[in-house]
């Protein structure tokens, strides 16, 4: 074989692979998942939420909340051992978690139909309750530390419904769900994690009354 010859085949090598690692550049381009779209759809295949007795003249907002720093990032976290906290690397937060849940406990105050008002974090009107939330975990298990087949979600937060006319902390609360994963990858983790969201910020909500309604 002719070194012109030699030469023209590297070159082409070269060419094929060139354009090979840019495909492959280009189709592993981060994906930007919803985990607030996760549970409003995980939220409109559940049950509806019972009516309040009775509808309260009150105005409350959901502040932006705290979010534990192995969490509050745009990485979506798993763990297949005990003490080692893992990102998917091909997959990424369409939104800030801190955003995602303000907007779904938001939504489910609403739907409650207890209070006159419910605004958002960023609001700036005056308010007679407050709902500030520490979203503590948000993970995927995988197995081994997770349950076959494909592991499980949890989401857990703390919550303290506040008067804002005194900063006096009226209840404080642990809240906790989980959620089976069901397929193995970043789509199912996320689906899994906006069920457990939506399981939990239901149960604030009915905390919320619950509270109020011992207040009267």
């Amino acid at each position: 074989m002719s070194i012109r010859a030699v030469a023209t085949m590297l070159v082409v090598s070269l060419a094929l692979g060139a354009c090979a690692m840019g495909q492959q550049g280009s189709s592993q381009a981060p994906a930007r998942l919803s985990l607030e779209a996760a549970a409003r759809t995980a939220g409109q295949g559940g049950e509806a939420s019972a009516p309040p007795q009775a509808s309260s003249s009150l105005t409350v907002q959901v502040s932006a909340p705290w979010v534990a720093p192995a969490f509050a990032g745009e990485r979506i976290a798993y763990r297949r051992e005990p003490l080692r906290l893992e990102y998917y690397t091909l997959s990424r937060w369409a939104e800030p978690p801190q955003e995602a849940v303000a907007a779904v406990l938001t939504r489910r105050l609403e739907e409650s139909g207890a209070f006159r008002v419910v605004l958002p974090p960023q609001a700036r009107l005056s308010a007679d309750r407050r709902l500030a939330v520490d979203l503590e975990l948000l993970e995927e298990r995988v197995p081994p530390v997770g349950p076959a087949p494909y592991g499980e979600a949890e989401v857990a937060l703390r919550a303290r419904w506040v008067q804002t006319s005194d900063g006096r902390v009226l209840a404080s609360k642990r809240f906790a769900a989980t959620a089976p994963v069901t397929q193995p990858n970043a789509e199912g983790a996320v689906a899994a994690l906006g069920e457990a969201l939506a399981r939990v910020s239901e149960e604030v909500a009915r905390w919320t009354l619950a509270v109020e309604a011992q207040g009267r």
